[in-house]
């Protein structure tokens, strides 16, 4: 407790460096494993996160600052307290999802059950990387390469669960193609122009994650489209 006490405040003055982050996960990773609470993760995850944003935007690869020291404290304090506002717009997000039921049930969003499961966990993953007013925060020189920012552009769940369930419910099995690492397996589709690909582990069938892209990839996308009188999405 101490000592995250004394990690949060060098995260307000702006005097923590990368090392400090990467203890502050270590000690949320702990909190995560011994409660098991989804508050507990919800935390867990924004903390990565910031790891994430202060290797893009303000250190190098050698935890060296890339600005002025004020430059710099400015940049990491303002990443802290945008870390604490994540927190508690995902907190109220998923309480304020689950008053309507099951937010990982198919059945919620009226879509037969594509055989694959949703997490709560990739569903929290989703609302941190990939929800357009989460990603206004991001500093324009962390958007460079694939530090930019992807974004769904309505609704914190509903979009990307209507549209990942409809998704799944078109592929067949060829549709899925191995990740470079050979441990998930990936689909890329387009709908309505739109690029997208979604990340499962094919032999357990738990998707990991569904995000729009924007980084030009170039590989073969799988056309959809959508029945214009049905929540339906057919291969074109």
């Amino acid at each position: 407790m101490i000592e995250e006490v004394k990690l949060f405040d060098k995260l307000i003055k702006g005097t923590a460096n990368i090392y400090d982050v990467q203890t502050l996960i270590k000690i949320y990773k702990n909190k995560y494993h011994l409660i098991k609470k989804e508050s507990a993760f919800i935390e867990l995850a924004c903390y990565k996160e910031l790891l994430r944003r202060l290797k893009l935007s303000v250190f190098n690869d050698n935890n060296i600052t890339k600005y002025p020291v004020s430059k710099k404290k400015n940049r990491v304090s303002v990443e802290f307290y945008n870390t604490l506002l994540f927190i508690e717009l995902i907190t109220n997000i998923m309480k304020i999802a689950d008053k309507y039921g099951d937010i990982t049930q198919p059945a919620l969003y009226k879509q037969p059950d594509p055989g694959y499961y949703v997490s709560r966990k990739t569903i929290i993953h989703i609302i941190l990387r990939h929800n357009k007013y989460i990603n206004r925060f991001a500093y324009s020189d962390s958007k460079k390469d694939s530090g930019r920012p992807s974004s769904f552009s309505f609704g914190a769940i509903a979009e990307p669960m209507y549209l990942l369930l409809m998704t799944l419910n078109t592929l067949t099995f060829d549709d899925w193609k191995k990740t470079n690492d050979g441990k998930k397996f990936i689909a890329h589709v387009e709908i309505a122009r739109v690029k997208y690909s979604i990340v499962t582990d094919i032999n357990k069938k738990n998707i990991k994650s569904f995000y729009p892209r924007n980084d030009g990839l170039d590989v073969d996308f799988i056309k959809l489209e959508r029945c214009s009188d049905k929540m339906v999405l057919f291969k074109i």
